[in-house]
C-alpha cells in the first residue's frame, strides 16, 4: 500500500499530466487492489483535466466496477462509451458484457453482446460463461453450439465455461462429447483442461472415466 502512496504522491507532484499518466495511475490503482480509488482519480480526469478519455481508461475502469459488483457505477461508464461512441471497440464491449453478466443482468449482457459489429472468441466465451454462471446451462450450451456453428475452434476459456454447463445439466454423454472435442482440438495436453475433465467426469458419476483421464494425463507418453 505504501508504493500506492507514493505513486499518487508522485503524480500529484507531475507538474503536466496526460492521458497515458492518469491511465497508468487508475491501472495502477487496480492492480494493488485499490477499486475505490480509481473512482476517484476517474472522476477527477473527467472533471478536472478535461481529457479525451479512451479504450485504456475504459477497460480498467469496467473492471473495477466488475470485482466490486458495481453495476450502477457500470452503467455510468457504459453511458461514457456510447456517449464516445466507442461501441465499436470489441475489448471495450467484451469487457461490459462481463460486467453485466456478473452481475446477472443476463438479458443486458445479451442485447450488447447480439450488437457487436464483430464478436471474437472472448466475446462467445462470456456468454458461455454468463449463462453458466446464472444458472442458464442449457442456453450456455446452445452458445457454444453457435460458437461451432460460426467456426470458432474453442480455447481453455470455452472448455472451462462448458464444464459447468455440462456439470449443471448431469449428462454424461454430454460430457464424452466435450472430451471427444478436446481430443480433436489438441486441448488435452492443457493441464487445466485436463484436470477439469477429471473433476467433471467425476462429479458426473462417472468414476471409471474420471479414472482413464487420470491415467492419461500421467502416462509416460505423456508430457504435460
Amino acid at each position: 500500500m505504501g508504493c500506492v502512496v507514493d505513486a499518487k504522491q508522485l503524480f500529484d507532484e507531475m507538474p503536466k499530466k496526460d492521458l497515458v499518466s492518469w491511465n497508468s495511475l487508475i491501472s495502477g490503482l487496480l492492480k494493488n487492489g485499490c477499486v475505490d480509488n480509481c473512482f476517484d482519480v476517474f472522476h477527477r480526469m473527467k472533471n478536472e483535466m478535461g481529457l479525451p478519455l479512451n479504450e485504456v481508461t475504459f477497460l480498467p475502469m469496467i473492471s473495477a466496477c466488475t470485482e466490486m459488483g458495481a453495476i450502477d457505477e457500470g452503467k455510468y461508464i457504459h453511458c461514457f462509451v456510447l456517449k464516445l461512441g466507442m461501441l465499436t471497440e470489441v475489448k471495450v464491449v467484451n469487457s461490459l458484457v462481463n460486467l453485466y453478466g456478473k452481475c446477472g443482468y443476463v438479458d443486458a449482457a445479451c442485447r450488447l453482446f447480439e450488437g457487436m459489429p464483430v464478436q471474437n472468441l472472448v466475446s462467445w466465451n462470456s456468454m458461455i460463461g454468463i449463462h453458466s454462471q446464472n444458472g442458464l446451462s442449457l442456453e450456455g450450451m446452445e452458445m457454444f453450439n453457435e460458437l461451432r456453428r460460426c467456426s470458432y475452434k474453442p480455447d481453455q476459456a470455452t472448455i472451462i465455461s462448458v464444464y459447468q454447463a455440462c456439470e449443471d445439466l448431469g449428462i454424461g454423454k454430454l460430457a464424452e462429447a466435450i472430451h471427444c472435442l478436446i481430443l480433436r482440438c489438441g486441448l488435452f495436453m492443457n493441464t487445466i483442461v485436463a484436470t477439469g475433465l477429471l473433476n467433471l467426469y467425476a462429479k458426473l458419476g462417472r468414476l471409471y472415466a474420471s479414472q482413464n483421464v487420470f491415467n492419461e494425463m500421467f502416462s509416460p507418453d505423456k508430457v504435460i
